[in-house]
């Protein structure tokens, strides 16, 4: 992003803007650094894409809550699989993805970046919000600059919920 800074100067007390002396416009860049935070809000994706066509979820809404909700399909377990692409991020740049989670029963969990295997692991079973990290590396890839990553979330018996997916540069 740019911000403008335009400083006007009123060379006497009563001065209006449309009478004031413009100084020279200064122009900076400005860079938060990534920090992308999905919350499904108004059943926005956020650019997120279903990765499979056999693992579906759906944003769902309750109680003034959006969440992706998981959809028992055939024989697939319920299961969120997503996919998103990143761009500028350098590589070995530190990361930390973060999701929140509800499920009756404990929930594996696998986080893919540019094709390869980064963290599978279980969540604890929760029946209230809880958050789930993962800190990682930007690894590289065929496309430079690029990060795809993959989150997988499934288990055998029973629905499940996630919301506020965040993926952010803990560079210090």
């Amino acid at each position: 992003s740019r911000l403008a800074v335009v400083l006007k100067v009123g060379l006497y007390e009563e001065a209006v803007e449309s009478e004031a002396v413009g100084c020279r416009v200064r122009s900076y860049g400005v860079k938060a650094g990534l920090d992308d935070l999905t919350t499904f809000d108004n059943y926005d994706w956020n650019n997120w894409t279903l990765a499979t066509a056999g693992h579906i979820s759906k944003i769902s809404l309750s109680s003034e809550q959006y969440f992706l909700e998981t959809i028992t399909s055939g024989i697939y377990a319920n299961a969120v699989d997503i996919v998103k692409c990143f761009q500028d991020i350098e590589t070995d740049t530190h990361l930390e993805f973060s999701f929140d989670y509800r499920c009756a029963v404990p929930i594996t969990f696998i986080l893919c970046q540019n094709a390869v295997y980064e963290y599978h692991g279980e969540a604890p079973k929760s029946d209230f919000w809880r958050k789930e990290v993962v800190r990682f590396r930007s690894a590289k890839f065929s496309t430079p600059k690029t990060l795809m990553l993959v989150f997988q979330a499934h288990n055998r018996t029973h629905n499940f919920f996630v919301k506020n997916i965040r993926l952010k540069n803990i560079n210090s």
